[in-house]
């Protein structure tokens, strides 16, 4: 980010759609408290560099657990990357982080195939209900 002023500016224009923003990649930048205490985010998500290791690593766990304490406080959701493992995803729980996408719940997927897989279902789900009248 080069400025936080011009940063501002376009959440608070954006601000009567409802749009939300969450600060990335926390834990790794040396910017990540001055953006925290600076900017109106809704989520701060915790790198993967940090969550990847956090069952083997005392100092990635701290972190985390520095983070959720942090953003908690100001009332800000957290996330976290690289959830690999069924054991990430329960350690992360037990920290306190709200969300966390990954392998351990399912593979990234083509856009096009989801959509396709999206279509397929709702065409499904219409077809059983013209059945039903």
């Amino acid at each position: 980010m080069t400025s936080l002023a011009r940063a501002n500016e376009m959440i608070r224009r954006l601000a009567p759609w409802e749009c939300c923003f969450a600060l990335d990649d926390s834990g790794t930048g040396a910017n990540c408290l001055t953006y925290l205490n600076s900017l109106p985010c809704a989520r701060v998500k915790i790198h993967g560099c940090v969550v990847r290791d956090i069952l083997t690593n005392p100092r990635s766990e701290a972190t985390v657990r520095g983070i959720v304490e942090r953003v908690r406080a100001l009332r800000i959701e957290t996330g976290a990357e690289s959830l690999a493992t069924e054991a990430i995803a329960a350690k992360l729980r037990n920290l306190g982080v709200d969300c966390a996408p990954g392998y351990a719940f399912a593979r990234a997927e083509l856009l096009d195939a989801i959509l396709k897989s999206l279509a397929q279902d709702e065409s499904e789900r219409m077809h059983r209900r013209d059945l039903q009248i």
